[in-house]
């Protein structure tokens, strides 16, 4: 992998997160009601949430990615320890508590008080670990690599069907984007990674009793010849399958947003910023699918760099240092 492309991954999923924040938790009627139609990056006094983030600001999504990349590229290795160590390092030294959803901030205040990270996430069922699949894909070289970085990633937070089975449905199509798959290859290839995923983790009551991320691909796949517009893909994402914070839903989001914007990633976030629901983590994962498809993005400079600033992202030095840990992965193989 080259590093431009790691760096404009990086890139559209940083924008996909800082863009759709503005709506996050909206309901699509709020948003036009209010909003309208959202063209461009919105400062904080024209959001409609996280009014007290700064313009440009990124949120959760990203930092822990961040975080994560930094921990891995610095030991060398990418295991459930080191990720709880990253989570660690980013809820102390972060505005955590302003965006952290519910299964990470229950699971990091158990690992703080000592208690064992292989029972800590047994019941975090929301996308907080596929939001985490960038990282995982980042760090791997080989399919296996994946599913075990995957599970490295998740375990310490989200140690159940329903994350597992949307995370690595995810990093499956990360990983067929970027091997260069059409579009049916890669919506096979989610849903070998949903299927295979749907049997790792706590299964148990709410853990396991969920939609299956592999189902609603199955679905979205089927009706999409019939969707003519982003309104009636909106309605079936929003209204019918929903864009909760659940796995699931986010998951089949994401999936759905792919399959409109295609090759064009910032058509992709201002999609699902317009849609509503978790719209800053959907239009995150699905900024980083279709630039791995594209293998680049189109988002306007002057957004991309007005995200950088705000954050002091040092992109470069970290997708360096990515590269080095890819090819000491590939010298161990």
């Amino acid at each position: 992998m080259k590093k431009k492309l790691i760096i404009q991954f990086l890139e559209a999923i940083a924008v996909g997160d800082a863009f759709g924040k503005v709506t996050e938790y909206c309901t699509r009627q709020e948003i036009k009601e209010q909003l309208g139609t959202v063209e461009t990056l919105l400062t904080p006094q024209e959001s409609l949430t996280h009014k007290d983030l700064s313009y440009g600001q990124i949120t959760d999504d990203t930092e822990q990615n961040i975080y994560l990349l930094r921990q891995f590229c610095l030991t060398g290795t990418v295991t459930a320890k080191q990720t709880a160590q990253a989570l660690l390092d980013w809820y102390k030294e972060t505005n955590a508590t302003a965006y952290i959803g519910p299964s990470s901030a229950r699971a990091i205040l158990a690992i703080q008080s000592g208690e064992d990270i292989s029972t800590t996430g047994l019941w975090g069922t929301t996308c907080g670990g596929i939001m985490r699949s960038p990282a995982a894909f980042l760090c791997g070289v080989t399919r296996q690599d994946l599913i075990d970085n995957t599970i490295a990633c998740l375990l310490p937070t989200h140690n159940t069907a329903a994350a597992m089975e949307a995370a690595i449905c995810y990093v499956f199509a990360l990983e067929a984007a970027f091997a260069g798959k059409d579009i049916d290859q890669i919506l096979d290839a989610a849903i070998e990674g949903a299927l295979l995923g749907s049997g790792i983790g706590n299964s148990l009551r709410t853990a396991g009793c969920v939609p299956s991320c592999a189902a609603r691909i199955t679905c979205i796949r089927e009706m999409m010849p019939h969707i003519k517009t982003e309104e009636k893909l909106q309605e079936l994402l929003y209204d019918v399958l929903g864009t909760t914070l659940a796995s699931a839903d986010v998951c089949s989001a994401v999936i759905g947003t792919f399959l409109w914007a295609k090759d064009d990633v910032f058509t992709a976030i201002r999609f699902a910023t317009n849609m509503g629901g978790d719209s800053d983590t959907i239009a995150f994962l699905a900024a980083g699918l279709c630039c791995l498809y594209a293998g680049k993005h189109n988002i306007p400079p002057y957004i991309t760099e007005q995200v950088i600033k705000a954050n002091n992202l040092e992109l470069e030095k970290l997708a360096q240092d990515i590269m080095k840990l890819r090819k000491r992965t590939e010298l161990v193989l």
